[in-house]
């Protein structure tokens, strides 16, 4: 269901009658180039599976659901099972990730994309008890939360990067692949803040629960993304806020209320962030440009371009000798 063998696609032709091309676009490979990088990936070799998901937030087995379009039409949409999907804009909810009758993400067959039930719109995942053991949960009566204006907003700009489109940003405007790349980055790095932090009365709602939940285990945000769709929305949320302003000033200052929560370390504000995500060109810039009130005046003005377009830390008297 990733991508699958040209050999597979041409059988399945062969037996539906349905055009390859069509098939694919059924699979997460439609999205390679937009909202995933599957490059490297031979389908005919497990091992080369390791490079993509090293790359972090890969799908895996099952999928999100939205119980109401469940219930519209049956149809199971691809976009479900991107990490980056986590609302339904039709209905204006949140997904789901968990069968509340089997305690397991939906679709969540490891050996086989077929499903005992078909087409049904019951949960199906086999409960280890025989193979006709089925989870039983009718999913179009489950109820999934309303989802903030602001989440789906966001999940708005992020269905326009599904598609290819070229989203605006205070670096000007991205491709699908690089604005995905960096919202997904410094989503890791706001969750890894929100983890460290001492003082998280400072920080949102959701971000605390992460703080909370950091003395029971330690999480690779960049690798893999918080499975609840409430907690991953507003985490992304928080991320493309930062994103999508329209100027670096505006993003280095917002971004700077979450730097306050870097922790002590000995190699430096700098190195525990490049530590604790994927750095893209974006974040680079965005990462140097919070930072730099804490440099000298000199480092900021001596590089190409400079950091800091202000006059402000310049003295009015300079002296005589440096004129």
């Amino acid at each position: 269901m990733l991508a699958p063998t040209p050999g597979t696609l041409a059988r399945i032709a062969h037996l539906t009658g349905v055009d390859t091309a069509a098939l694919q676009n059924a699979t997460l490979a439609a999205y390679d180039g937009t909202s995933l990088d599957l490059r490297g990936l031979d389908p005919g070799h497990q091992s080369s599976f390791r490079s993509i998901s090293a790359r972090g937030w890969t799908p895996g087995h099952g999928t999100q659901i939205c119980p109401q379009c469940l219930g519209d039409d049956g149809i199971w949409r691809t976009s479900w099972r991107l990490p980056t999907t986590t609302a339904c804009r039709t209905h204006g909810t949140y997904l789901l990730a968990t069968c509340p009758g089997c305690q397991r993400p939906f679709r969540d067959q490891r050996h086989s994309p077929l499903r005992v039930v078909g087409p049904q719109t019951l949960c199906g995942n086999p409960l280890g008890q025989g193979p006709r053991k089925q989870c039983r949960v009718d999913l179009t009566t489950l109820t999934a939360e309303p989802a903030d204006d602001d989440c789906l907003q966001r999940q708005a700009r992020q269905d326009a990067a599904d598609v290819g489109g070229i989203l605006a940003t205070f670096a000007g405007g991205l491709d699908a692949p690089e604005f995905t790349a960096t919202l997904r980055s410094l989503t890791a790095l706001v969750l890894h803040l929100a983890a460290a932090s001492r003082t998280p009365d400072n920080l949102p709602c959701w971000a605390r629960d992460v703080a909370d939940a950091s003395t029971r285990s330690i999480r690779r945000w960049s690798i893999r993304p918080p499975q609840d769709p409430v907690l991953r929305s507003r985490a992304l949320t928080a991320a493309d806020r930062i994103l999508a302003v329209e100027d670096i000033d505006t993003a280095a200052a917002r971004f700077g209320q979450w730097l306050r929560h870097v922790p002590a370390v000995p190699e430096g504000r700098l190195g525990w962030l490049a530590d604790h995500t994927r750095m893209t060109s974006t974040l680079t810039r965005l990462v140097m440009a919070a930072h730099a009130p804490r440099r000298r005046l000199s480092h900021l003005l001596d590089q190409q371009p400079p950091l800091t377009d202000s006059t402000r830390q310049i003295p009015q008297v300079l002296p005589a000798r440096l004129v």
